[in-house]
Parts: C-alpha cells; structure tokens; sequence
C-alpha cells in the first residue's frame, strides 16, 4: 500500500512540473535559426547540441576587451555566450570553447547602423577543388574565416532583431555578467545532429540526405532550334551561410539571378518583336552551385550522356535514372557556342554618374574568349557603364569561381563572367547573414540586366541591339528574394504560406518537392519568356493540357523546365525504395554533400535560482517524500489494512 501511495505521489508531481502551462511559464521559446550539420565524403562540418540539448548562464561577449573579462571570472557554471557577429570566426570560436566551459553561441543580430566592416565565414577560394584551378593560389575572399567548414560540437544559433530586442536576450546577458547573485538568465539550445560520419557513412545508417534542389532554365522563343548554335546565359541560384536559413546571399546570388531574368523578358520581349535570332538563346539558373557546383555538373553531364532506362507516366519524365525533365536532351552540348555568366553584381562602383564593370575571361582554358569583352564594352558605351577587360590587365588572369567552369571542365567554350569586382570580391558578407537586402542596389542591378540584354542580342545576332527593362520587376524580385517572403509575387505565383524569412539555402535534394525560392524564380521565368497564356484555371500542372504548366492560376504555354540540381556521384533509385546508389563518378570531381536529418530544434530562455537554492528545494522534496513514506508506513503499522 504504501508503495502505490508514494508512487502515485511521485506520479502526481511529474504530471504538474510537466503540464504545459508551467512550462511555458518557466521557458520562453525565441524564433531562432541554428548552425546545423553538414557532410561530404570525407568528413562532417558545422554545429550540433547534445541529444538532449545544452543549456547554460547567458554571457556577453561584444568586443575583445569583453573576452579578457570573461577568461577572469572564474564561476564555473557552463556558459551560453551571446556573441557579436564581428567576433564570429574560427579563432575566437575555437578559443573560447577550448579554454572555458561554455555550453554554446547565441550570435547577437545587428541593428540598422552596427554591422561590422566585414563577415565571410566562406573559403577564401569557394569551391576551388571542384572547378578549373584545383592548385590555384588566387584569392577570391580575403575577408573568408572559413568558420563555416568547421566542425563546432556544440549549439550556435541566430536569433532575429525583432526577438532579440523584444525578449532583451543582450541585457539578460549583461545582468549576468554585472551581478554575483541570483536569479541568473539561462538558455537552453537543443540541435542535436544525427550524422555520425561522412557522406557514405550516413547515407548508409539514413542519418542524412544529399544536398541538392531544383535548376530552371528557358529557351527563348518557345522551344530550341537544334540547327542553331547556342548562347547560354547563366547564373546562380543558391547561396549559403553559417546559418543556412538566414543564407539570403543578396549581392552573392539574388543580384545575379535577378538580372538574368529582368534580362530574359527583355530578350523574349524582342524575340516576339523583331523575330528570330540568328542563334539559340537559353537562360539557366543553376541551383546547388555554393556546395561544388552540383546544378551546372549535372546538366553538363546530362545533355552530354543521359540515357533513360525507364520512363515515367508521361515522356517528359525519367524514373532509371530518375529526371524530373528529360527537356535538356534537346540541347546539343556542342552546339553551345558562348556562356555568359552574371556574377556578383549588386554593389556596383559609381563615379560621377558612370559605372564600372568587369569582365572576366581565361583565353587559355577557353580560346575566343578575349573577344568577348569588346561586346559588353560596345553596348556600355550607350548606358554609362564602363566594361574593364580583366585579362588584359592579368597575363595569368583566372576566371572566379563559377558555373562556367563546370562547362569548361568537358570542353573549351568562349566564356565570361561579368561581375563588380576586378580582382578580389568586394562584397564583404559574402557568405554570411549579413549579406542581405541591405547589400544589394536595385538600380545596378536593372543596369546590368540591360547591358546583358543588349549584349546577348548583339552576340545572338538579333536585328535589335537595345530593348527596354521592367525595373519595377528587378525591384519586386530583389525585396522577395533578399527581403521578405510575404511580397506580391510569392502571393501570386506560390499562393503565400511562406516563411517571412528568404533563404536562398538549396536543402536537401527531394524528387517531389520544390523549394520557395526555386519555384518563384521558375515560375517568374516561365511568365516573362512564355509563348501563350490560356483561359484555363489551374491548380496544379496535372490540370493542363500536355506541353502547359500552372503558372499564377492560368494554363501557359512555354520553354522552360526545372533539371535536378543533385551530386553527379549518386543517382537516385526511384525503384529500390527511394534510395541513393553511388555511381562512376563518386570518387571524381564531383561533390558529394550532404545534410544531416534531426527531430526539431528550440531555443529557450529561462531564469536560474543559485545551485544552493536548487540543492535546498531538492533536499526539502527528499525530507517531504522521507517523511510521507514513513508516515504511510507508521499508518498501515498501527491500522493494518483489513482484505475482505
């Protein structure tokens, strides 16, 4: 009996301490975005919690000066350390988890006029084993710390201005620090990761799934004249940061993409103006570009070799090996006669009203190319921008890293690569969060989507060299893309229900599903350079007559596909149960990443009493229990319970 007795009592007080309203009134859930996981075929990289999470005293740490305070106080209570984005590097990282007991990072957002001079937590060459200079010495991102390639075993999180001022998560921290009593501020980070190794490894135990996403690409005109030799416009889709959902990539990535689909309805729009161009003009945005160039060497080898085993309900589709669009097998791979490539464009050098571009040619990996420049060059002239051809300044000049280079690997093809830097990048978030919509200039941007347009027109041998830009589109794309999700055109071509918070992050590869940003940039592109547009409502694309997709509620008609941005050394087994198989190229050029799989992840703010408080509440629940069992005992001693 009294065993029940004190097991119900036991019982009793789980069942209130875990009730959801004292919960929520002892922790306060912040809107946060965590370090997560990553893989590829050798090792892990990024950030992880214990499987239970890991909590600890808030602590500020904004300058230098403040770690010298810190490594002085000596309480041994295990830290969560409200970090200034300026000290976010691999040193301090390393340093202070190594030397103190700290249990994890809360980085502190910036306000409207504090951010640092500089944040690239990127490689200060990115990508340079994948692309066409595995042994360069060039440096592309001198402000790169790298910190996003490195293995961190324990929580760092970002948390949004608006909640970090709201919740005064600083101020919590600060009165920690500035007090020796109780109650203290803590925190709880739970992001437990379940990768356990490399890409292989974790495949295999299906602890995580390959990074990967959706390109798009459109012919203009409405379909692809095999006879015709081919321009090929590109641009990257994706971006990444520390912080993967906070990867908005505004001046990396949004301001590429951007020009080159204000530029697409340019060309379309002359297209259907001034009739067909001498040669083929397609515009592709490659997705999965940041983690080895994983979009652009996918539709290389497609168009190169594809062989479709099986295919799906309709013949657009492949199921062995899986394709989402089997469109690509239309473009002939030497036909290709010309790539240009919009880089980073979204801070462009000003002076006196004229402003500075560079093009970027390597005439020894892609004989033609230097020829290239002079174009861009001609239609400047017209347009106040000044075109510098960076080869001819450089007897030894590389390309920066981009998609070209995963067309140049197969074969030499007149390229070039138009950005707003001559040498090293100028954009100094490059690679962080806070390259955002602060970083990027609508106007430059609507410039350059007119100079690749006139230029692209010239090099297509239209009849037209100058057509007009929606620079209202520019500006409507960049607040989308580097801004805010909830905008007029998520609203009319996704339907809303999107996060407010952009990323430009690829995710995992998924054969069924899109991405926000993948799709708003697919759709968009599909409207500007689409043939025809129905009176039919749709929902889906399965509500369309065959040859149509649903674009923003209505049947259309026209050239533009999604293509699997996925590894080149896996394929997926669409018949083996929606495995992974590794193929050929596994151990080539190619990159293998992947991300690992988790349950949730939550960050908490909570108030602490003093260890010896929490030691004298404890030991009066002991005496009490103690006390009851002995009373129960006493009890069934003297007025023994009697079994009818």
């Amino acid at each position: 009996m009294w065993a029940t007795t004190v097991l119900l009592g036991l019982c009793a007080c789980v069942s209130i301490v875990n009730s959801a309203g004292v919960y929520e009134h002892l922790y306060t859930s912040v809107t946060s975005f965590p370090c997560t996981r990553l893989a590829n075929t050798t090792n892990l990289i990024g950030c992880t919690s214990s499987k239970n999470g890991d909590a600890g005293e808030l602590w500020p740490i904004q300058s230098e000066a403040d770690i010298d305070d810190f490594h002085n106080h000596k309480s041994r209570t295990a830290k969560i350390i409200v970090l200034s984005p300026s000290l976010l590097n691999a040193k301090i990282i390393n340093k202070l988890y190594s030397e103190s007991k700290i249990a994890g990072f809360i980085v502190s957002p910036t306000g409207n006029d504090t951010y640092p001079t500089s944040l690239s937590l990127e490689e200060e060459h990115p990508n340079k084993k994948y692309g066409l200079y595995p042994n360069s010495t060039v440096v592309w991102n001198p402000k790169g710390n790298t910190l996003s390639y490195d293995q961190i075993h324990i929580p760092v999180y970002y948390i949004p201005y608006t909640d970090y001022v709201t919740e005064g998560v600083l101020e919590k921290a600060k009165s920690n620090a500035h007090t020796d009593g109780y109650p203290k501020w803590g925190a709880r980070l739970s992001s437990w990761m379940a990768a356990s190794g490399p890409t292989s490894t974790c495949l295999r135990r299906t602890q995580c799934d390959p990074l990967g996403g959706k390109s798009t690409w459109s012919a203009i005109g409405g379909s692809i004249d095999q006879s015709k030799d081919i321009v090929l416009l590109v641009a990257h889709l994706d971006a990444t940061a520390l912080f993967h959902d906070k990867a908005i990539g505004a001046d990396a990535t949004v301001s590429g993409k951007v020009a080159a689909i204000v530029a697409a309805k340019a060309l379309s729009q002359a297209y259907r103006s001034y009739g067909p161009f001498n040669k083929q003009v397609i515009v592709a945005l490659f997705d999965g570009e940041s983690w080895g160039y994983l979009g652009s060497k996918r539709f290389v080898r497609d168009i190169q070799s594809f062989n479709c085993k099986q295919r799906g309900a309709t013949e657009d589709v492949c199921l062995d090996p899986y394709s989402i669009s089997m469109a690509f097998k239309d473009i002939q791979f030497d036909k290709i006669d010309t790539i240009v490539e919009i880089g980073m464009v979204g801070n462009l050098q000003t002076t006196g009203g004229n402003t500075t571009l560079y093009a970027h040619t390597d005439n020894t990996k892609a004989p033609g190319s230097s020829a290239l420049p002079a174009f861009f060059q001609a239609a400047g002239q017209s347009l106040n921008i000044t075109v510098n051809d960076v080869a001819s300044s450089h007897s030894a000049a590389e390309l920066p890293p981009s998609s070209v280079m995963s067309f140049l690997l197969k074969k030499p093809i007149k390229s070039v690569v138009i950005a707003e830097h001559s040498g090293p990048y100028t954009n100094p978030y490059y690679g962080s969060h806070l390259d955002d919509f602060k970083n990027i200039n609508s106007d430059h941007v609507t410039r350059v989507a007119q100079l690749i347009a006139n230029t692209v027109l010239t090099l297509a041998g239209s009849s037209s060299s100058n057509v007009s830009i929606d620079a209202n589109l520019t500006s409507q794309l960049i607040y989308c893309f580097s801004n805010s999700f909830h905008c007029d055109l998520t609203d009319r071509y996704l339907g809303g229900g999107l996060p407010v918070y952009p990323t430009q992050y690829t995710g995992v590869w998924n054969w069924g599903s899109v991405s926000a940003q993948s799709k708003l940039a697919h759709d968009v592109l599909f409207d500007v350079t689409k043939s025809n547009t129905t009176n039919t409502a749709c929902s889906t694309a399965s509500d369309c007559a065959v040859g149509a997709d649903c674009i923003a509620g209505n049947c259309t008609y026209g050239w533009t596909h999604y293509h699997d941005a996925l590894s080149i050394g896996l394929d997926f087994d669409y018949n083996g149960g929606g495995g992974y198989i590794e193929n050929d190229e596994w151990d080539k050029n190619g990159a293998t990443w992947t991300e690992s799989r988790w349950d949730s992840t939550v960050l908490e703010i909570y108030q602490a009493d003093s260890p010896s408080s929490e030691l004298v509440v404890l030991s009066f629940g002991v005496v009490i229990t103690l006390a009851s069992m002995l009373t129960v005992w006493a009890i069934g001693r003297y007025y023994p319970f009697s079994r009818s």
